[in-house]
């Protein structure tokens, strides 16, 4: 079985951490949140890798430390927001997929479980 959680500090520390980001409520964040919850089942091995992955409706997930450049956090407040926008993201493509049929509730609970948290 493999160890999901210690792949995630790994990742945090060696592909975010390494290469300079030292905002703590973005490492805690990438810490926190499950990158398997998003993928599909049989790609959860490879959540932690320095690559995207592909997602459903033919998209991709974006390599985690393509994810935090992206954001260009610097307080916890703006963090804070874009959780809650994430959050909004997140159930808005819910309900895109639901009405597409396609939309496996587990990456919903998963997610919104772990943005609330």
């Amino acid at each position: 079985m493999i160890d999901l959680t210690s792949q995630r500090l790994r990742m945090v520390r060696d592909q975010i951490a390494a290469r300079g980001v030292r905002n703590s409520a973005v490492l805690d964040a990438m810490r926190r949140v499950p990158r398997e919850a998003f993928l599909p089942a049989e790609l959860s091995e490879f959540a932690y890798r320095d690559t995207p992955l592909p997602i459903e409706g033919g998209q991709t997930i974006s390599q985690p430390y393509i994810v935090v450049s992206l954001l260009k956090i610097s307080s916890e407040r703006e963090f804070s927001q874009l959780r809650e926008f994430d959050i909004e993201l997140e159930r808005n493509r819910e309900a895109d997929c639901e009405l597409n049929h396609k939309c496996p509730n587990r990456v919903r609970d998963r997610a919104i479980s772990d943005a609330e948290t």
